[in-house]
């Protein structure tokens, strides 16, 4: 994506945040933003569904309130995208499709939406635990090669 391209969007999504004229909610799906300079964008609300954030400059960057340090986007892991986020305070966070949480309460919680993702072997429910698991597995990845 070009820079001006991707820095028109933000703007628009900015407005969009702040409930101002002229404003549209960021839809990135699939975008190529390899190398991007998102430094301080506040991406809460955007579609980053299949978006390729591979060295992407996230400092500053924001998503549901929280401060980026670290994130990937998945796509095709289980029914609806994954994020994981490592937060500027060290915090680990994973994005299932609507459900957002720190990864210490998704490791409490992770029954948290049985009407669609029962307490069985259920394919679904399995991809999604699946999905999970991936998205720890980067997050410790990152850490490690941190370290």
């Amino acid at each position: 994506m070009e820079k001006n391209e991707l820095a028109s969007i933000l703007e628009y999504h900015k407005r969009w945040l702040n409930n101002a004229d002229g404003g549209i909610c960021a839809h990135l799906t699939g975008a190529y933003l390899t190398g991007a300079d998102l430094r301080g964008a506040d991406l809460t609300g955007a579609d980053l569904t299949g978006a390729n954030l591979t060295g992407a400059d996230l400092r500053g960057a924001i998503y549901k309130n929280i401060k980026i340090k670290h994130m990937r986007v998945f796509s095709g892991l289980y029914k609806y995208h994954v994020i994981a986020i490592i937060a500027e305070d060290d915090v680990h966070h994973i994005a299932l499709g609507c459900k957002f949480q720190s990864r210490d309460n998704w490791t409490l919680n992770f029954w948290n939406n049985t009407d669609e993702f029962p307490d069985d072997s259920s394919e679904g429910t399995e991809l999604r635990k699946f999905a999970l698991r991936e998205a720890c597995m980067w997050l410790d990845m990152k850490i490690e090669r941190e370290r």
